[in-house]
């Protein structure tokens, strides 16, 4: 898992939201990690999102 307290105070986050920050982060990366094993390899990145 990603060390998102260290991510935030490197990307300048105020200390007062790092904490709170962090465990939204924690809790989306708990939830997609399990599913990009899904995305086959051959997969192209969109380029261009729909509107």
């Amino acid at each position: 898992m990603t060390d998102w307290i260290q991510v935030g105070r490197a990307r300048g986050t105020p200390p007062e939201d790092l904490d709170r920050v962090a465990a939204i982060l924690q809790t989306l990366e708990a939830a997609f990690r399990p599913l990009v094993q899904q995305i086959p390899q051959s997969a192209e990145p969109a380029t261009v999102l729909p509107e």
